[in-house]
């Protein structure tokens, strides 16, 4: 009895479905060509000059948009960025073409100081997932920061004698306080 064999993959139909799928899952999402990174930079410093959620959430990788809400407390905005005022100029002073994508460094001239940006694009998620600033010159007063005001008297002196033993609490009393901490388990 003689088999036929399929023409084409040995693995038949399904095979070459499942490569094809990875293979396309493999492709990059944008050419570096295609990705403008100072137009995406000048968004986020905006969004970051503004509390609240923005648009501009969806072009921040996961891992990147969840630091920024956990060193912004979930605001969205860094107060030394709404600082630093409006951006007047955004120049571009290097640029890297990476596997993943091309990460890009700026010098932006705001308002009242100069920031310096690295921007990271990842090609494959179609997102930007590195983003790291630092500000030079005198840093600028952070609106509705107030100076430390001087206390109207000094503050009472430390005793300089033994430190007094705390007095015995009874642990009834503190019982009818706490009533949760006294129940046996």
């Amino acid at each position: 009895m003689r088999v036929k064999r399929k023409v084409g993959s040995r693995f038949g139909l399904p095979g070459l479905t499942i490569g094809a799928c990875a293979f396309l899952i493999a492709q990059p999402l944008a050419t570096a060509q295609e990705v403008q990174l100072d137009v995406m930079l000048r968004t986020l410093i905006t969004r970051f000059q503004q509390c609240g959620s923005s648009p501009s959430d969806a072009m921040l990788g996961v891992g990147l948009y969840q630091t920024i809400f956990v060193q912004t407390n979930g605001i969205g905005c860094y107060s030394l960025v709404i600082g630093l005022g409006p951006v007047l100029r955004l120049d571009e002073t290097s640029r890297s073409q990476l596997p993943a994508g091309p990460v890009a460094s700026f010098t932006a001239t705001h308002s009242a100081a100069k920031s310096y940006w690295q921007i990271g694009y990842s090609r494959y998620t179609g997102k930007v997932e590195l983003l790291m600033t630092s500000v030079s010159g005198p840093f600028p007063p952070i609106p509705g920061d107030q100076p430390p005001q001087t206390p109207a008297s000094p503050p009472p002196a430390r005793p300089s004698g033994p430190a007094e033993k705390p007095t015995a609490v009874d642990r009834d009393q503190a019982c009818l306080v706490y009533p949760d901490m006294c129940r046996q388990k």
